[in-house]
């Protein structure tokens, strides 16, 4: 069973299932993968998980619950995500960006190259984790594409990473290792994501889709395990 949204990774899945399981919850976790892996989907999905107050399987989100389901667009007071802007991007932008990674993490739209995480954005988040849980649970924080951080903010959110609040945790992505600073992967409890099986890939076309069986399979191998190329051409 996949965590979430998460799509093909069951390795991932199980390794995080037996991790909130056991309320071995790291402060900080990292999810490295190349695009289209479901770095985004993992961590939104991990966070929903945090927040579930249903009945569900231990350590997997219901999603329909008050606290992590789908139709209320997962506003928990103490969920947040932060992704890299443009400095000339608009707030009422910015949200719906972000209102569209968490909602659709295999599908949202891209930073450009150029975008950046401020130091700005990480200041505020740092002064959100102080006042700690409205709810008395996780308070949980979602940064996609960390790799595209100003070395002045990697280095503002250390302090953070090195001695965070009680019950909160920092959610990173990235598309590898090698694209952070040591510093803060060494901070953190990381998870490789790689390509998504065909098989698994295909299956998601049929269910979401209505994609036949042969067209899906051609599908997903012709996408190499990148969901979002797969999505793009179904």
């Amino acid at each position: 069973m996949t965590l979430g949204s998460l799509i093909g990774q069951e390795r991932v899945s199980d390794l995080l299932g037996r991790v909130l399981d056991g309320e071995r919850v790291p402060h900080a976790v990292l999810f490295c993968g190349p695009e289209g892996s479901g770095t985004a989907a993992a961590a939104v999905s991990l966070a929903r998980a945090l927040q579930c107050s249903g009945t569900g399987p231990i350590g997997r989100p219901c999603e329909v619950c008050e606290n992590c389901g789908r139709t209320r667009g997962f506003t928990h007071p103490d969920f947040s995500v932060l992704l890299p802007f443009l400095s000339k991007v608009s707030e009422s932008d910015r949200r719906f960006y972000t209102e569209g990674a968490i909602q659709n993490p295999y599908g949202y739209s891209l930073p450009e190259e150029s975008a950046n995480i401020s130091v700005g954005a990480i200041r505020n988040l740092i002064k959100t984790f102080a006042y700690g849980s409205f709810q008395g649970s996780w308070r949980t924080a979602v940064i996609l594409h960390v790799h595209k951080m100003r070395a002045e903010a990697a280095n503002a959110m250390l302090k953070t990473l090195e001695e965070p609040p009680p019950r909160s945790i920092l959610i990173l992505t990235a598309p590898s290792l090698d694209s952070l600073l040591p510093t803060i992967v060494s901070r953190c409890q990381y998870f490789r994501l790689g390509p998504v099986p065909t098989a698994a890939l295909s299956k998601h076309l049929v269910k979401m889709r209505g994609t036949t069986p042969e067209n899906s399979t051609f599908i997903a191998e012709l996408a190499g395990g990148n969901v979002r190329q797969a999505l793009t051409i179904a």
